[in-house]
């Protein structure tokens, strides 16, 4: 009994005097773990790849760098294809002695990511996608019109801006032609720090024809247009092209000779007695002349006179009696907002066959 007594204390003594011998096993692991931690921290590993995008059967290149770890080491690709959770070792490769590496393969199918790892650092993953891939939003805008008003086939100014990926690309100016409900190039112009500015033309009348400026897309860039403006575009109209509102059933129009010269778009009026001719013409207030050249047909009795009138809203622009053979009078008279024009003939004779022509008379409107 006195010997298992003092076997127990000698053993509670020697632990007791050494405690490191009980603990230098877990001392060594701790140290060994704070050293790995250290190594992983100090170890940074960058991926980058040649392109985000891929068709079928497209290759794409992996490169990469290795910082904080001496000498060549091994690097891991893995991969991770789309809907997967788990990471897959791609191919194993070795750095550089500058800590390079590279990897190139094809791809065929879907999406998919990588990273590059080395021991337990690992670089953030990049994703390479398989199709097309989307264009970047592109935008113009209009400026200004210079002038606002014009005639139909004088050239005028617009000029506007456009987002910064459209510098050096052309930019069309469209007018918007309701006949054919469809946007046509009248002008172009060159984006330059911005901005761009280019001349125009519209060959077609009208109050408020459409402009927009447009951009027509290309490699990598969408499609945009800007917001409508409008310009006043005036063009002269034969009244003979146009139909009258009222007549007192003595109208005429086509070709004639007046002092020797054909006008080949005019009206007339021929007379019953003694009795005032007339035609009146709907105007809607967006014409702004009159122009033509008075006197009698040269068919018309040398010795017969009539009186001739242009009146406006009942407003007397031009008049003129004695009027006869080898006379003839140019008119350029302002109709300005005006809404509905009549032309006068009145013989100085009764029975008068003589015909007052008003020659290639038209109108300046932006309708």
């Amino acid at each position: 009994m006195r010997r298992v007594i003092i076997t127990v204390l000698l053993v509670i003594c020697s632990v007791t005097l050494h405690p490191s011998a009980t603990s230098a096993g877990t001392g060594d692991a701790a140290a060994s773990h704070r050293g790995s931690l250290l190594a992983k921290a100090r170890v940074r590993v960058t991926l980058t790849t040649s392109t985000p995008w891929v068709k079928k059967g497209d290759d794409v290149s992996l490169k990469g760098q290795v910082k904080g770890a001496r000498g060549r080491q091994v690097v891991r690709i893995m991969q991770r294809t789309k809907g997967s959770r788990s990471w897959v070792v791609e191919a194993t490769k070795k750095t550089n002695r500058k800590g390079a590496f590279r990897h190139r393969e094809d791809i065929n199918t879907g999406d998919r990511s990588y990273k590059a790892c080395v021991g337990g650092a690992c670089s953030k993953p990049v994703t390479v996608r398989m199709g097309t891939p989307p264009k970047k939003s592109t935008s113009v805008a209009i400026a200004a019109v210079s002038p606002t008003t014009v005639e139909a086939g004088q050239a005028f100014t617009v000029s506007g801006s456009a987002s910064s990926n459209l510098e050096g690309r052309t930019v069309q100016v469209e007018a918007y032609d309701s006949g054919t409900d469809a946007w046509s190039p009248i002008g172009s112009a060159i984006v330059r720090s911005g901005a761009w500015t280019g001349s125009a033309s519209v060959s077609t009348a009208g109050s408020a024809v459409p402009l927009r400026a447009s951009f027509a897309g290309g490699i990598g860039l969408a499609r945009s247009s800007s917001t409508a403006t409008s310009i006043a575009v005036y063009g002269w109209f034969h009244l003979r092209n146009r139909e009258s509102v009222s007549d007192s059933n003595g109208l005429t129009g086509g070709s004639y000779n007046v002092n020797g010269v054909t006008y080949p778009q005019s009206v007339g009026v021929w007379f019953f007695s003694s009795r005032t001719s007339y035609v009146e013409y709907d105007l809607s207030r967006s014409c702004t002349r009159f122009a033509a050249t008075v006197g009698v047909a040269d068919y018309s009795p040398s010795d017969e006179k009539v009186a001739g009138a242009l009146i406006v809203d009942n407003v007397t622009k031009w008049s003129r009696t004695g009027i006869g053979l080898g006379q003839s009078y140019p008119l350029d008279i302002d109709i300005t907002a005006g809404l509905r024009l009549r032309i006068e003939g009145t013989p100085e004779v009764y029975g008068s066959d003589a015909d007052l022509i008003f020659g290639d008379a038209r109108v300046y409107c932006a309708p």
